[in-house]
């Protein structure tokens, strides 16, 4: 095992240097993770109401959300090609080298899964429009569908409590008719 550890933390590396783009997947592009470009927030008609000083780290609070969104699909990426190249033992070592949890570990691929299937979903966390533990009780399979398009439909960003809310009430309905076995 120890060889195992070792031979991950060097397939691992050093941490890149803030910024830079991690090496190309070789398994493809499934989603747009960053934009190549820094593009400037915009802000909403009431930041006229603030001086130019507040206005600036308004703009720049809000595209650190952004990269925030960006950054847990990234990580989630990386995390479901981690699991689909290790083999048998190595999966626990991998994420013993990582310090994640087997838990961050469900959510975050259960995000990646959803992130490949649903569009919106992916641009709703890259955005930062759903935070990551908004989008880990989306992302469980268990969540039924409807849940998932409804609150992805929404005019503002969920709370946590209005996802578990909507997934309650998902269950407790009643089965449309027609649709039993």
């Amino acid at each position: 095992m120890p060889d195992n550890k070792k031979r991950l933390q060097g397939m691992i590396g050093a941490p890149a240097a803030p910024g830079a783009t991690p090496a190309a997947i070789q398994k493809g592009t499934p989603y747009q993770v960053a934009a190549p470009a820094v593009v400037e927030p915009e802000l909403l008609a009431q930041a006229g109401a603030m001086s130019a000083p507040l206005q600036e780290i308004a703009r720049r609070y809000i595209g650190a959300r952004r990269r925030s969104g960006e950054a847990l699909l990234e990580a989630a990426r990386w995390l479901s090609e981690a699991r689909a190249l290790a083999a048998h033992g190595e999966w626990q070592v991998f994420l013993s080298a990582t310090a994640t949890t087997d838990d961050t570990a469900e959510r975050l691929l259960n995000i990646h899964t959803l992130a490949m299937q649903n569009p919106q979903f992916a641009d709703s966390v890259a955005r930062n429009w759903l935070g990551q533990s908004a989008a880990s009780l989306l992302a469980r399979p268990s969540t039924p569908s409807e849940v998932v398009e409804t609150v992805l439909a929404g005019e503002r960003p969920p709370t946590v409590a209005e996802v578990e809310r909507t997934v309650r009430q998902a269950r407790k309905a009643p089965p449309e008719p027609g649709g039993g076995r």
